[in-house]
């Protein structure tokens, strides 16, 4: 994860240095070849990936699932996912209302309610610091 993670930040500092049309054209070109190397791992690492991306970006150590677009029949298949892709922890932040539900379909797919942390969420307005909230650490058995 770490080296596709480190080719995207890569991928992205390079367009931003960018002065050209053509420089971005052929940044763009090679993330769509970045695209397809991702598929070309598999759902499973294409869909953590992108987890993966978005914790890091927010400078936290474990991939946080915060409850967007996860419902708790998806709990199977994303444990089954992270296992695929050797996870063995991760955060759970959410704060809708099944959030509970959820957290038990964890359980019930073989994770273990290790304790709870706070995560980063939002970059603080003119700050380096984030905005930060609790959540709960699973770990995969």
């Amino acid at each position: 994860m770490e080296k596709h993670y480190n080719t995207l930040k890569e991928l992205h500092n390079a367009f931003d240095a960018a002065t050209t049309e053509e420089q971005k054209n052929a940044i763009r070109a090679d993330y769509k070849k970045f695209e397809k190397e991702l598929e070309s791992q598999g759902r499973a690492f294409s869909r953590i990936f992108w987890l993966y991306e978005a914790s890091r970006e927010k400078e936290n150590n474990l991939i946080d699932l915060n409850g967007d677009g996860l419902w708790s029949n998806d709990a199977d298949l994303l444990i089954k996912d992270f296992r695929d892709c050797k996870i063995k922890e991760f955060t759970y932040s959410s704060t809708w209302s099944n959030a509970n539900e959820i957290a038990w379909e964890f359980i019930k797919n073989g994770c273990t309610l290790k304790g709870m942390t706070m995560i980063n969420t939002t970059k603080k307005i003119f700050s380096e610091s984030y905005d930060q909230k609790p959540a709960y650490i699973f770990s995969i058995d």
